[in-house]
C-alpha cells in the first residue's frame, strides 16, 4: 500500500519538487492527484500569493472528493451491512 499508492501520491503531487519539472505526459495525472489541491492551496497561502479564485478552485475539488468518497463509503458499507 505504502509503495504503490502512498510514495507516488507524494511523487507526483508537488510536495517535493514543482509539477512543471515532470514530463509533459504526467502532469495531468499529478493534477487530478487529490494531494496536488492541498499542496498549491497551502503553499500560495503560506507564500502570500493566494486569490479567492484560485483558492476556490481547489477548496471546491478537495469537497467534490470528499464528497464523492463519503457517498461510495457509505453505499458500500450500507450494502455490507444490510444484504
Amino acid at each position: 500500500m505504502f509503495r504503490f499508492v502512498i510514495m507516488p501520491l507524494y511523487m507526483f503531487s508537488g510536495t517535493f519538487f514543482a509539477v512543471s519539472q515532470l514530463p509533459e505526459w504526467i502532469r495531468p495525472v499529478s493534477y487530478l492527484l487529490p494531494l496536488w489541491p492541498g499542496v498549491e492551496l497551502c503553499r500560495t497561502v503560506s507564500l502570500g500569493t493566494a486569490t479567492i479564485a484560485g483558492s476556490s478552485v481547489h477548496i471546491v475539488y478537495l469537497l467534490a472528493l470528499t464528497i464523492g468518497g463519503f457517498l461510495a463509503a457509505h453505499v458500500t458499507y450500507r450494502r455490507r451491512l444490510h444484504p
